[in-house]
């Protein structure tokens, strides 16, 4: 066949159709302006040969970029119809490293080249075909420069300031593709973006214009640029301020439930039958006021004389009520007393559905409101809570564990940072046990990138070990050296059991009841005073 292929003149075409008659093929002539796009597994497996000539190898390579898009890691063969230069053929080799293909041989007069990309474009005149197959050459990248960009995006990627005042990188993705630059016996080079924060827009015009090679950090799946494979599944979470303590006035109000409040009134009820009716039987008189007063005075524990004329009957149910008020306010005081001892809580936000009985909102940067707004299934609490923030500041918020806010981050981020609580005694955040979605986990690269299929390896690799995983733990400790990760403290440790706001119901009690005693004492006061008024005036005759 390879002599054959050498041979090539106008009637080649016809005569590999007929050799080549079971094996599916495509002929497409890109002269004609037909837009075409291979797609799905079975294209994987496939040998493009490119008719060519010098004055036309830029249109050529753009029509390959287009018709096999996400494929550029097939053989491609590229057939001159005359002998050409080695410039031109190098020109060539530049043009399928710029756009990913790799898998590349050249006919030129009878001999086949390739290329090798490291340390720079190097033309290679096959002697046989088998040292086409011979692969090695493209894992050794022998410092080739692996370009990235870094920013302020903790724990995958960010900058610090060492012990040593040197300006130095961290974050588990910046790890991944640094030891697998290492690996291949290449180099990181960071690429410096107008920002250090998270931009889109400007990482896909980084990607465009192919100044950076792969991505240290985690994006959202969008056409702009190709991913590698998926890792894993990330979740999304919420983190929930934890609860307020409840304010101490309260404490009072607590230990009264409603078993509580029903065996009062039972007792209550009781007790004032049981005067009712031995007031019947004594001297067949029934005053409910009377008695009413008497149980309420009793079960207050308050002194009354009346109890030194009662019968036998009357004191053994005073006695019984005193009884029982005991048990009652025993219940009370323990219930009350445990209470100061744990504290109160106001009710903690345990799910999604709870934030609705809350004030709490939820910022999030546009460019993740935007790709939220894509997926199904969020409820319409998150969108009605929702309050867009640039990224510096939903950065921010996170990092200082802002409790005004209830907060949504990937898992990554919020075990990075919920980290920083481990020492308080009362945590700041609490998560949500549900999760929002599920993120993929993948790195970033330009479309056509030629270091897709081996970084799939390396990934899988690295993962399969527990590798990925041990840059993840280890994340923390980055974190802490870098002072990303503050650890907070309890502001105070002093407990005081009882304090005077605790019976500040108690005092707003009494002075309503006080006022409330006010209010009739001085009326009777005036009317008794206008009736010896009245008196004296008119003295009887």
């Amino acid at each position: 066949m390879s002599d054959r292929l050498i041979a090539y003149d106008s009637a080649y075409a016809n005569e590999l159709y007929l050799r080549c008659a079971a094996t599916p093929k495509l002929i497409v002539n890109y002269e004609k302006r037909v837009q075409l796009s291979l797609k799905g597994r079975i294209t994987e497996n496939i040998l493009t040969i490119a008719f060519l000539r010098a004055n036309n190898t830029n249109r050529t390579m753009h029509f390959l970029v287009e018709l096999l898009w996400k494929l550029h890691y097939t053989n491609v063969l590229f057939v001159y119809d005359k002998s050409e230069e080695i410039s031109t053929i190098t020109t060539l080799f530049q043009l399928c490293w710029r756009y990913g293909f790799v898998n590349v041989l050249a006919l030129v007069n009878r001999t086949l080249y390739t290329y090798q990309p490291f340390p720079r474009i190097k033309v290679v005149a096959l002697r046989k075909l088998s040292e086409y197959y011979d692969k090695t050459h493209l894992k050794n990248f022998q410092g080739y420069a692996l370009r990235s960009s870094i920013s302020n995006n903790a724990p995958r990627v960010y900058h610090y300031t060492d012990d040593k005042g040197n300006l130095a990188n961290a974050g588990y993705l910046y790890r991944l593709i640094l030891l697998f630059a290492q690996h291949y016996n290449g180099r990181f080079e960071e690429v410096r973006m107008p920002t250090y924060q998270m931009n889109l827009t400007n990482i896909i015009k980084a990607f465009e214009r192919k100044e950076i090679d792969i991505l240290a950090d985690l994006l959202f799946m969008y056409p702009n640029y190709s991913h590698s494979a998926v890792i894993c599944n990330y979740r999304t979470f919420m983190m929930a301020p934890y609860a307020a303590p409840l304010p101490l006035y309260m404490y009072i109000l607590k230990p009264l439930t409603s078993l509580l409040w029903l065996l009062i009134m039972l007792a209550l009820c009781y007790a004032i039958l049981a005067q009712m009716l031995l007031s019947w039987l004594r001297g067949r008189r029934v005053n409910f006021g009377l008695a009413f007063l008497r149980t309420l005075s009793s079960v207050l524990y308050l002194p009354s004389y009346y109890y030194s004329r009662c019968t036998s009957a009357q004191r053994f149910c005073v006695l019984l009520l005193l009884a029982c008020s005991f048990l009652l306010t025993s219940s009370y005081q323990t219930s009350m007393a445990s209470m100061f001892i744990s504290r109160l809580y106001e009710p903690q936000v345990n799910s999604i559905a709870d934030i609705a009985r809350t004030k709490f909102l939820l910022p999030m940067a546009k460019e993740d409101i935007a790709y939220m707004s894509r997926l199904s299934g969020i409820p319409q609490i998150i969108y009605d809570r929702l309050l867009e923030v640039s990224p510096s500041e939903d950065y921010q918020l996170l990092r200082d564990l802002n409790t005004s806010y209830i907060l949504t981050y990937i898992e990554d981020k919020v075990n990075f940072f919920m980290y920083q609580q481990k020492f308080l005694r009362i945590p700041r955040f609490k998560l949500i046990a549900e999760e929002l979605t599920q993120v993929p986990l993948f790195i970033s690269l330009p479309h056509g990138s030629p270091f897709l299929q081996l970084f799939d390896r390396y990934l899988g690799n690295v993962f399969d070990s527990g590798i990925f995983q041990k840059m993840f733990i280890d994340s923390a400790e980055e974190g802490i050296l870098s002072n990303e990760i503050r650890f907070f403290r309890t502001v105070s440790i002093i407990f005081q059991p009882l304090k005077v706001e605790h019976f500040s119901l108690i005092f707003v009690v009494w002075a309503f009841g006080c006022r409330a005693d006010d209010s009739s004492y001085f009326p009777e006061v005036i009317e008794e005073s206008d009736n010896l008024t009245y008196a004296y005036c008119f003295p009887k005759p």
